[in-house]
């Protein structure tokens, strides 16, 4: 069968042509494709066409469903560059979501008003399970899945645009997670040491990790003689498939200082799963987990979080996730007076801005500490200024004068005001 041919047809424009197979009487059926940029985007066309072609799986761009290519994207690009995790999450909801509802549209005809008309409907319906509202992560990664795809279509020259850039998110809402609160963490303690993952609750609550964070560190991810854990990687338990995977980004690497505390619980710990390993025959080692079975096997994320939550019931304490022990770590911090800077860098987050945003209304008084800090922050010297200021008169309600003087007494007022906001910001 022909390999095909490349024919320039403008300055930035080449046609692309190539065999495939016969017709009903038996005649050869020739494609052709444009494509823009350079010769070797044409050359690189052409080749994965053949490829698609040889392997039985060439569809024509005018023919092809959004769903095809939902499916061509994850088992091309996605299979080959994401984790498994992520892959798992993507395939489960192109199958129970996109592509029932948006999966039949030829790819030609998807509109961004399709994809904004889905995003809405799915926000407002709530959970598929109907036992509650959505968050706004689910339109989010539902939208990151079907902008991925149609990228991809963009850089096979499918499409010639991503229309899914032009669809209108949910706005961002307030934080709907709850906390550990200081009264209940003696409940928790006493009940949480009759269970066998006590120390992992400790260390989600004192060093605001996450569950697979938590799970994951070695004995060699202690640093400092124990005083610091290092976080570089995480455990994840997908489809009965489990993974030690490096941090997401270069925020989630990061190094925290532990409270002496549980330093000490950690210090014992090691000497009992110590004395543990050699009942078996065994030696710990530093490269193996600081939480594990007696063998070494990692424990099972759903039973320690499972485990957790009969631990808070039992304890009498308000349900919460184990993801909200992270929540509790930064909301007391943030609640006694720790910079967020220092919040930020413990929690892994990618900027400030981030902890502030999660946190800030979940931490009551953080306001008026503000407005109470204010008056140092400005100085004496304008806080005398500011004392002197007749409160009527600046307001501009001096009765019985002419209008021309109360003019006057305004602006001398207003200068005196922009005065005070100069020397405030310098």
């Amino acid at each position: 069968m022909s390999e095909g041919n490349i024919r320039k047809r403008s300055k930035n424009s080449y046609e692309i042509s190539f065999e495939d197979g016969r017709d009903s009487r038996g005649r050869r059926i020739r494609r052709y494709e444009t494509v823009k940029g350079p010769r070797k985007n044409a050359e690189a066309r052409l080749r994965q066409i053949l490829s698609s072609r040889d392997k039985g799986e060439y569809l024509m761009p005018a023919k092809m469903t959004f769903g095809e290519l939902l499916e061509q994207w994850l088992e091309g690009y996605v299979a080959q560059n994401l984790r498994h995790s992520t892959r798992t999450s993507y395939r489960s909801q192109v199958k129970n979501r996109i592509a029932p509802a948006l999966g039949s549209i030829p790819l030609s005809r998807l509109t961004p008003l399709h994809i904004q008309s889905f995003i809405d409907r799915v926000f407002k319906g709530g959970r598929m399970d109907g036992r509650g509202n959505l968050t706004r992560r689910t339109p989010e990664l539902l939208h990151k899945i079907i902008h991925g795809a149609l990228q991809y279509a963009v850089r096979m020259d499918l499409v010639t645009r991503n229309v899914a850039k032009a669809v209108i998110l949910p706005p961002p809402e307030p934080g709907t997670f709850n906390i550990l609160e200081t009264r209940d963490i003696p409940a928790f303690i006493r009940a949480a040491r009759e269970t066998a993952y006590f120390l992992v609750y400790m260390v989600a609550l004192f060093a605001g990790t996450r569950l697979g964070e938590t799970l994951a560190p070695r004995w060699s991810d202690l640093k400092n003689d124990m005083t610091q854990l290092s976080v570089v990687r995480s455990f994840y338990k997908r489809s009965g498939v489990c993974e030690f995977l490096e941090t997401k980004t270069k925020y989630g690497r990061r190094l925290i200082a532990l409270p002496p505390v549980l330093v000490e619980l950690l210090r014992r710990h090691r000497v009992h799963q110590e004395a543990e390993r050699a009942l078996l025959g065994l030696t710990l080692k530093d490269d193996d987990l600081i939480f594990a079975h007696y063998d070494g096997t990692p424990f099972d994320p759903s039973t320690v979080s499972d485990t957790f939550g009969k631990t808070l019931e039992r304890a009498g304490i308000p349900h919460i996730r184990f993801q909200d022990l992270r929540h509790s770590h930064a909301s007391h911090l943030l609640a006694a007076g720790v910079h967020p800077k220092v919040v930020q860098e413990r929690l892994g987050h990618s900027s400030i801005a981030v902890t502030i945003d999660t946190y800030s209304h979940v931490v009551p008084g953080l306001q008026e500490m503000a407005a109470q800090r204010i008056e140092g922050i400005i100085g004496e010297e304008a806080m005398a200024e500011l004392r002197t200021i007749d409160v009527e008169e600046s307001a501009g309600m001096v009765p019985d004068v002419g209008q021309a003087e109360h003019v006057g007494k305004m602006l001398v007022n207003l200068r005196r005001r922009l005065d005070i906001i100069r020397e405030f910001e310098s």
